[in-house]
């Protein structure tokens, strides 16, 4: 009898972990690159002082958690839009979790 965490979860996977983190990350990778083409086209603003570089590393590491909760739901081999589903989710959770966030640390100070 094992008493390991992928023998507990039924259908979870190492490798279907890594690739759920990787995709939501890539999810985000995808968000941000919007971002920057927003902040590119608006001549009001400059890139160099816009871009946060904390909050993009913040925004890659939330994306990856999203992934990792994603890899509950999916289960090895993942189709082609399970892949897509899982960019998605992670797209639209990090977008979620940041707005509510900062709607949240608003309300505080």
């Amino acid at each position: 009898m094992t008493s390991t965490a992928s023998a507990l979860i039924e259908n979870f996977s190492v490798p279907l972990l890594f690739l759920c983190i990787a995709l939501g990350m890539f999810g985000q990778l995808l968000r941000s690159v919007i971002g920057l083409y927003k902040i590119y086209n608006d001549k009001n603003r400059i890139l160099k002082e816009d871009f946060n570089w904390q909050r993009f590393v913040v925004s890659l590491a939330i994306g990856g958690m999203v992934g990792m909760m994603l890899s509950l739901v999916y289960t090895i081999p993942m189709s082609n839009m399970d892949i897509f589903g899982c960019i998605a989710g992670a797209y639209g959770g990090t977008d979620f979790l940041e707005g509510f966030l900062n709607k949240r640390a608003s309300e505080i100070q």
